[in-house]
């Protein structure tokens, strides 16, 4: 997706957005320019407030296993430069860098999703723009985001799509290889609990939980009749029991979970 804007100052903005194979154009008034204008000036002086730039050098004391790595770190080794000099805290969303930070250079480091926590905490995100933000997040396979029952929920209410894309890309960081069977299995019981009772069980709500339902499916090390067992048993709402058993129905699983339960009470005899 491609966007051409036009936008002189303190005067109407026209942004084109590429949308499949045409065009949509979208307006915003002078007066909206200027309060977007103002907000993001509101915004990038809160920032300034709280946080620090410095200039770049390396110091004089650096650690010789750190500089030896420089090249393999290219521009990185800049951040971490003026980590250690100006005794300063490393936030990345690079992984690796930070566990250079951490593990070679014992200083701390943060991700990006810590960033984006304290500033929804200090009331610079709304709960909506967070999720909004997370979800873009996920959208590019960004290594780590921090997800729970609350926060799936408030951007299965962001995401407008028609096929629930972007929520289904959140979804993903659910039953990943080693994943914790009992963190994701009640993760995804507070949230289908809450988006049913949200969308009173309608079709956005089943979407959803069809989603996660998939994605739970990859978890190694719980059979299917016991995941889908805790499951509704943490959620508690017959009307979630009832789509589960649809849900098994419609993607042909529900022999493979009564053959389980039958085994299962073959076992107890």
């Amino acid at each position: 997706m491609k966007t051409l804007s036009r936008c002189p100052r303190n005067r109407q903005q026209a942004t084109m957005t590429a949308h499949d194979d045409g065009y949509v154009i979208h307006e915003t008034t002078a007066e909206e320019v200027v309060e977007h204008a103002s907000s993001l000036k509101m915004t990038r002086q809160h920032i300034a407030d709280i946080c620090q730039v410095v200039g770049i050098e390396v110091p004089t004391k650096m650690d010789g296993e750190l500089l030896r790595m420089s090249n393999f770190l290219g521009s990185q080794f800049d951040c971490l430069s003026v980590m250690l000099r100006e005794n300063g805290v490393l936030l990345s969303a690079d992984l690796r860098l930070r566990q250079v930070a951490t593990k070679i250079c014992k200083e701390q480091a943060f991700g990006l999703d810590a960033l984006l926590r304290v500033v929804a905490i200090e009331g610079t995100l709304s709960i909506d723009a967070y999720a909004d933000v997370l979800l873009k997040l996920c959208g590019h396979g960004h290594s780590y985001v921090s997800l729970n029952g609350q926060m799936l929920h408030r951007m299965l209410i962001v995401d407008e799509t028609a096929t629930l894309e972007r929520f289904e890309r959140a979804a993903a960081y659910l039953g990943t290889p080693n994943a914790d069977i009992n963190s994701n299995i009640l993760t995804s019981a507070e949230f289908i609990g809450r988006a049913f009772r949200y969308y009173g069980g309608g079709l956005k709500a089943q979407r959803a939980t069809s989603i996660v339902l998939r994605r739970l499916l990859r978890l190694d090390g719980i059979e299917l009749a016991d995941m889908l067992t805790e499951l509704v048993s943490a959620i508690g709402d017959i009307r979630v029991t009832n789509y589960v058993g649809q849900w098994l129905k419609g993607h042909v699983l529900l022999e493979t979970f009564e053959h389980q339960i039958d085994k299962k009470r073959n076992e107890v005899r």
